[in-house]
């Protein structure tokens, strides 16, 4: 198997969860992708670049085929303000889906140092989980 075959399975895998699908919804702001408050989304299959912008409804095709998603930060509810801390490893591509508990061990003085400088300027940001890593928003 190839190796871009074989991390596309996995986050295929990771995907299938039904709790990891909702957060995703809520990271795009609603409680469904039919009144998410994200103008769009865009998916990236890691070689090609980025999707043109879509509906939030497209969010079920993209995880279908094991893409990373990412929404805008234009948003019809609010100001939005979102901070990416992930992992990578260029060594080992597929290193944080065959073992999450120690990549995810890893970024989490990080987590914990942006949470904290965002805590005393007030802001109690959603913490989202992705494919990579976290997603402060």
């Amino acid at each position: 198997m190839h190796p871009a075959d074989e991390i596309t399975q996995l986050i295929q895998h990771y995907y299938c969860c039904s709790t990891i699908r909702g957060r995703m919804i809520e990271f795009l702001g609603g409680s469904t992708t039919g009144n998410a408050t994200a103008v769009y989304a865009v998916a990236n299959d890691g070689v090609s670049g980025f999707s043109p912008p879509a509906h939030p409804n497209a969010l079920e095709e993209f995880l279908r085929q094991g893409y990373d998603v990412e929404r805008s930060l234009w948003d019809r509810g609010c100001l939005v303000a979102d901070l990416d801390i992930d992992y990578e490893n260029f060594d080992c591509a597929t290193e944080l889906y065959s073992d999450p508990e120690r990549v995810f061990g890893l970024i989490q003085p990080a987590l914990r140092s942006a949470v904290d400088v965002l805590s005393r300027y007030g802001i109690i940001p959603m913490e989202a989980i992705s494919g990579r890593g976290y997603h402060l928003v």
